[in-house]
């Protein structure tokens, strides 16, 4: 059966190079102050896109405009994202350090949400609701109009597109893994890409939802008592024996491990052409030790 959003993910997005849109970022970074601070405003609230969506209906639910400050916004909340994907797959992980398995996968789920979005929205995708309808955004939709090997966009406009429901996670799941099947980032080990679109976009909330909302239901045998376990988070260890949904694994935790290191990786290549960004990495940097990711740096070790 014909699925009408990812319809629209198609019409919406060309294909696209990472080299090419972590240059076109260069002309939109502004330095944050103070370092980690929140955007100043939330791509709901922000007048310019307020403006674009009111006028997207009927016939005209498709629009191209140029809109100052926009990208501004959407990098800002990037990176505010990955800190808060930092911080909340740090907390899982210091729980299954402890034999917290089960609630860590809720936490890691809720981590690896906030690492997708900010992936999506460095790639040049983002979902934003107005009056109950979410308008689908393509930051770049320029990116086939670059002057070859400067770097320039010749089309700054950024395009939007009402579609008529308001979406949820899995949605956003689904941007996720279309901007991965259209984009090419050569720093990506492409077993993560392979195992991440191969996944049906309902099995990434899976296990948090049978935690959340399974009332007879908790997956580790770890609800009385923490029972530590050497196995568990193993990224390498899970790729190598083929990663696929599973019930009562660790699928959940591995899987924000991986999509904290996607997020990391691209932001380390903006960050090389750029020095506008040096104190937020040096952020970033300070959590990336024993007391906060003791399992991120044991599987890929800075």
């Amino acid at each position: 059966m014909p699925d009408p959003f990812q319809n629209h993910l198609n019409r919406v997005f060309p294909r696209r190079e990472w080299s090419d849109i972590s240059g076109y970022w260069l002309r939109y970074i502004d330095t944050i102050t103070p370092p980690g601070s929140q955007p100043s405003s939330v791509i709901e609230e922000f007048i310019g896109f307020e403006t674009v969506a009111r006028s997207l209906h009927g016939t005209s639910r498709h629009q191209r405009q140029d809109v100052p400050g926009f990208r501004q916004l959407i990098f800002h909340e990037a990176i505010y994202l990955l800190h808060k994907a930092s911080h909340v797959i740090g907390c899982s992980e210091t729980d299954a350090l402890l034999g917290a398995h089960t609630w860590a996968l809720s936490q890691a789920y809720q981590g690896s949400f906030f690492a997708a979005k900010s992936i999506c929205y460095l790639l040049g995708g983002v979902l934003a609701d107005y009056d109950r309808k979410t308008i689908i955004i393509d930051i770049w939709p320029g990116v086939g109009s670059s002057t070859s090997g400067t770097g320039l966009l010749t089309d700054t406009t950024i395009e939007f597109f009402k579609n008529e429901k308001w979406v949820g996670h899995k949605e956003v799941w689904q941007l996720f893994q279309h901007l991965l099947r259209i984009t090419k980032v050569n720093i990506w080990p492409a077993e993560y890409i392979d195992a991440i679109i191969a996944l049906a976009p309902n099995d990434f909330a899976k296990q948090r939802n049978i935690i959340h909302y399974g009332g007879g239901k908790w997956v580790f045998d770890d609800l009385f008592e923490f029972t530590p376990n050497n196995n568990y988070g193993l990224v390498k260890r899970r790729f190598s024996s083929g990663f696929v949904y599973d019930e009562k694994g660790d699928f959940t935790f591995v899987l924000a491990q991986v999509i904290f290191r996607m997020a990391l990786l691209i932001l380390g290549e903006i960050t090389t052409l750029t020095n506008k960004l040096e104190t937020e990495i040096n952020i970033f940097n300070k959590r990336l030790n024993p007391n906060f990711h003791p399992y991120y740096i044991t599987e890929f070790p800075l």
